[in-house]
């Protein structure tokens, strides 16, 4: 047992090797990179190609703010706008992109299904090439594990989008995603996300009934 608190105070440096692959390496750099974010009009200069890299589009035109702000009731409403009438679909941001870029062929999930008894003895090993790693619900085997390419899981998603659209489900309805921890469920939300529907996920350990009422 640990006795001495540790200082709230202390800063935790990362591993040399981990910080060397990090987008930010250092303190330093973090607080040069954040000073870019908010210099000038909203930061227009820093987040206009930070934007475009993620597939954000209709982005504000040159000279104007990217972010406009007041908390003062004094000086007129409240109000804070960050990229007024710029437009985005998460969907695309975390496939369309990627397939584009000819990563298609690249892991983007790897999901691992273990029983909860041995959890904590199994330890997934971090990959730069994968956006998600994802622990889910007992398989059928200890280990059942599986993996999607960039290029199937934008094919399930756009299947799934598809059967919503058939069903009836347009921009700004409303869908509950009531599913254990499968991964089909980040299937379902990213074809919600592609159509522009609102989405919740709600706890598979709630009943039928329960959610009803």
């Amino acid at each position: 047992m640990v006795e001495k608190k540790a200082d709230a105070a202390a800063m935790v440096q990362p591993p040399l090797g981990f910080a060397a692959d990090a987008h930010v390496s250092s303190f330093a750099q973090y607080l040069d990179v954040h000073a870019a974010s908010v210099r000038g009009a909203g930061g227009a200069d820093f987040w206009r190609p930070e934007a475009e890299r993620i597939g954000i589009e209709s982005l504000p035109g040159p000279g104007a703010a990217f972010a406009e702000w007041n908390f003062n009731c004094d000086q007129g409403p409240v109000f804070a706008r960050w990229m007024p009438g710029a437009r985005a679909n998460a969907a695309v941001s975390c496939l369309d992109r990627h397939v584009q870029r000819g990563m298609g062929n690249k892991v983007a999930y790897f999901c691992c299904r273990v029983p909860k008894r041995r959890s904590s003895s199994i330890r997934l090993q971090p990959d730069p090439e994968n956006l998600l790693h994802f622990r889910g619900q007992e398989g059928n085997e200890p280990e059942d594990s599986s993996q999607l390419t960039y290029g199937e899981l934008l094919e399930q998603v756009c299947k799934c989008s598809n059967v919503l659209l058939r069903h009836g489900v347009r921009k700004g309805d409303c869908v509950a995603i009531y599913m254990p921890m499968v991964p089909e469920i980040v299937v379902a939300m990213l074809a919600c996300a592609r159509i522009g529907a609102l989405h919740t996920v709600v706890v598979s350990l709630f009943s039928y009934s329960s959610n009803l009422h």
